[in-house]
Formats: structure tokens, C-alpha cells, sequence
């Protein structure tokens, strides 16, 4: 199923041209579901696509003992966001019934002005198929339960279908299948043993044909839940691991980078005054051994180079994994959730003039990601360099983006800016501003190409 993320910004419309898919098979004893985390964002002015960007999102929530998944239009202009709307439409002692029936009366109000404003872009947005559907899962008096709701538009009205389990379903066992599902329904036309004998195993496997057939509008990391006679429960967290929880995205990344093998380019220059003045650019592989950051096959110009000290000028290291195992520190030590401070004397950050090395405080901030909740960028400024160095102070910022690695998911650096701000009354300031790229993961040539 296609589905738009639709706000208005400045005199373009920004939509989301998306696809889900959504896979639930049940059995008298258990309920199997999954639902992938990719999404196509498009940005356009009538009849013209301006840009698209895939990025990686969790469409999975909870509220109270149930949970939620959806597939179709999530999010749109003003603060549009089912999941959350859904989250907060749950009233504690709640049944599975009356929270789906809230949801029902509820997000009507909400979805149809979405709707509309893409319409006047668009007249054909959401005449074919549903606009939005969600599948609540949960446990009640030990039966697995599920209700389905399905949001469609073919006119000015919106129209909602409801179907549960126990209930208007067929039977006890079942596939139910959301979003796109044609190849899903080619294979079970010749072969329906998955649905007669429901498992994770065959749930993966009617996944995966989506994830084979269309990997540009279907991907990611994917959520599996599944509920029993006794609890539903996420048995992969998927895109939803890190939402909410900075820290464990960070050991995410940590752990991504210690198998990945990179390429940086950094682009050096120098600012005095009004005028910047570009200096060189250095090449360079980087790979992570023993926790640290090493750097081989270093180049400048077209020179080749033995290690990075050998450069001369404004260098720095450690955006690959040490700037997330000290920002992990911090945060693991009690810091707020989105600010820390390292003092000098925690010598977590060093600069080296004229050959001696001086320890810096570290001002830092994380930045989350409004899609997904992950760590999207790590800033630091140093805080009080001493005087005989020359600078009034640092900073370094590194941006993360989504990528595929040898058929895997990685949430990388993409690019980081380091400033040194020099002291005096003209103002002198050197940046270095890198590109990452991967090469590939341990035992694999395969190249890394940022989703679009």
C-alpha cells in the first residue's frame, strides 16, 4: 500500500510516498506478526517531485498491555503522529475492544484535514486502498486477541472497517497481511503450509519475500511480536530497539562500527576574516581495533602519508568510536538525557599544540532524531582551553544517516565539521569537514550506498 506523509513549509508541500508491509499469522495458541521499518519521504510542489529520502522508522508502539502496528499514512502536517495518538488514546483497565473503539471514533477528526491538505495538491491522494491501517495486538483472559482497523477515503468521507480475532475472522488460523503484500499472495497461492502451521520462522520467510521483491519501498530493521495465552511480547525490537533510549542507540552504533571498515575524505580550510580559503584534502581507510580508531592507507593530495600526524595543520580523530564510547559515558554516569559535561580533568578530550598535549572540558549535546527517536547527531565544545594555546575553543559535530552494508542496516557517520576558533582580534578559524563512506563489513566487499 502506497501512504503520504504530508506539511506545509514555506511554498512546498513535504509528503511521504511510503510502504509497509505487514504480516499476521495466527494459530489457536499464538499470534505471529511483524511489519518492516522503511519509509520513502518525497517532497514536491504540484506535479513535481522536488526529492526523496528513504529513512528507517519504528511503526510499532505500545499502550498499556497492548500493542500497536500500522501501516499507511503515520504522520502528517501538524503534528500528526498515530502512534502517539494512540498511545495517549489508551485509558488504564482499558479492554482490547474499547481501546479499539476509541482509536476508531477518534482519529477521524484527526486523519481527514491530512487528507485534504494533500488533495489540494493532489486529487487522486488516497482514492485507492486504505489511508491508514492498524492492527492492535494483547492478551485477554489467556486468548491472543487482535482487532484490525482500516481507515479508507474514495471520497470526501472517511470510511472505517473494523475486524477482530476471535471474532469476524474466518477461522482460528489465518494470514492477515497489510500494506504490500503482492508477492506474499503469489506464494501462498501455490502453498498455504505457513498459514495451516503459523511459526517465526514461516512469518520471516512471508516477510522476507516483500523485503526481496521491492527493497526500495521495503526494508529496515524488522519488529516481530508475538502473543501468547499469556502476554504479547516484542520478540525483535527491530527499528523500535533504541527509540526511546539513547543509550542503548549508542552501544547500537558501537557495536555496528566494530564491523565496518570506512573511508573518510576531509575537506580542510582556513577562515580569516571574510575569506575562506581551502587548504587540501586527505584520504583516508579507518577500521576499529581493540576499541580505537586506526587509520591506514593516508593520503594528501595525492601523497601517501605513514600516519596522521605527519600532516601538519588542524587534524583530528575519534569521530568514528570515540566520540560515542565518551558521549555513552557520560550519559551512562547520570548526565541529562540529552546534555552532558566532562571536565578537563576526566581527560577525555586532548589537543596538541606545538607538540604538548593540553586536556579540554567537553560541553556536549545529543540530537534525536525526530523520525525514529536515534541518535541523529553528537556535538562537543570544549570548554576553556589555556591561554598559551592560542585557541578560544572547539568544536566538533558528527551527523549520522542510515545505510546498507553488505545487505545490513548500520546507522553510521556520514559526515563530521571540526572547528578550531583561534584567539586575537581578527577572527581565524580552521575546519575540517569529512565525508565517511563504508567500504564494507569484515570478510565482505560490498560497498555501502546511503539510502536515497
Amino acid at each position: 500500500m502506497n501512504y503520504w506523509r504530508m506539511a506545509v513549509l514555506a511554498l512546498f508541500w513535504i509528503s511521504t510516498l511510503s510502504a509497509t508491509t505487514l504480516v499476521i499469522v495466527q494459530s489457536p495458541q499464538a499470534i505471529f506478526a511483524a511489519v518492516d521499518s522503511r519509509e520513502v519521504y518525497r517532497e514536491y510542489t504540484p506535479g513535481l517531485i522536488v526529492s526523496a529520502e528513504a529513512r528507517t522508522v519504528c511503526k510499532t508502539a505500545k499502550a498499556g498491555p497492548f500493542y500497536i502496528m500500522l501501516a499507511g499514512l503515520i504522520h502528517g502536517s501538524g503534528g500528526f503522529d498515530v502512534l502517539a495518538m494512540a498511545e495517549q488514546t489508551w485509558h488504564d483497565g482499558d479492554s482490547l475492544d474499547q481501546f479499539s473503539n476509541r482509536l476508531a471514533d477518534d482519529l477521524p477528526a484527526a486523519l481527514t484535514p491530512v487528507i485534504m491538505s494533500v488533495r489540494a495538491t493532489d486529487p487522486t491522494a488516497f482514492t485507492a486502498g486504505a489511508v491508514l491501517q492498524m492492527a492492535l495486538f494483547g492478551t485477554e483472559q489467556g486468548i491472543p486477541r487482535m482487532v484490525v482497523l482500516e481507515f479508507l477515503s474514495p471520497g470526501s468521507q472517511l470510511e472505517t472497517r473494523r475486524n477482530s480475532c476471535p471474532g469476524t475472522c474466518p477461522n482460528l488460523t489465518f494470514g492477515y497481511f497489510l500494506g504490500l503484500h503482492d508477492s506474499i499472495d503469489r506464494f501462498l497461492a501455490h502453498d498455504q503450509r505457513i498459514i495451516d502451521h503459523p511459526d517465526l520462522a514461516g512469518l520471516r520467510h512471508l516477510t522476507g519475500l516483500e523485503y526481496g521483491a521491492r527493497p526500495d519501498i521495503v526494508g529496515g530493521p524488522l519488529s516481530v511480536l508475538v502473543v501468547s495465552k499469556t502476554r504479547a511480547a516484542m520478540v525483535e525490537q527491530g527499528a523500535c530497539a533504541c527509540k526511546d533510549d539513547p543509550l542503548a542507540d549508542l552501544d547500537h552504533k558501537i557495536q555496528a562500527l566494530s564491523t565496518v571498515v570506512m573511508h573518510q575524505t576531509v575537506n580542510r580550510s582556513f577562515r580569516a576574516g571574510p575569506k575562506v580559503l581551502p587548504i587540501d584534502t586527505i584520504e583516508a581507510d579507518v577500521e576499529i581495533l581493540d576499541g580505537t580508531e586506526h587509520y591506514s592507507r593516508i593520503r594528501r593530495n595525492g601523497h601517501s602519508y605513514g600516519q596522521l600526524g605527519d600532516l601538519g595543520g588542524a587534524r583530528s580523530a575519534g569521530e568514528l568510536i570515540s566520540i560515542l564510547r565518551t558521549t555513552r559515558d557520560a550519559l551512562a554516569n547520570g548526565s541529562e538525557t540529552d546534555r552532558f559535561l566532562w571536565p578537563d580533568t576526566s581527560r577525555k578530550w586532548a589537543i596538541a599544540v606545538d607538540g604538548r598535549r593540553y586536556w579540554l572540558g567537553i560541553q556536549g549535546k545529543i540530537t534525536r532524531s525526530v523520525q525514529s527517536g536515534h541518535v541523529a547527531r553528537i556535538s562537543w565544545i570544549s570548554t576553556h582551553p589555556p591561554p598559551e594555546t592560542g585557541i578560544d575553543h572547539l568544536a566538533i559535530t558528527v551527523d549520522y544517516a542510515e545505510g546498507d552494508v553488505s545487505d545490513a542496516v548500520f546507522a553510521l557517520p556520514e559526515t563530521s565539521t571540526y572547528r578550531v576558533f583561534h584567539t586575537g582580534k581578527q577572527p581565524r578559524i580552521e575546519s575540517n569537514v569529512t565525508r565517511f563512506s563504508a567500504l564494507g563489513r569484515y570478510g565482505s566487499e560490498v560497498a555501502i550506498s546511503y539510502l536515497p
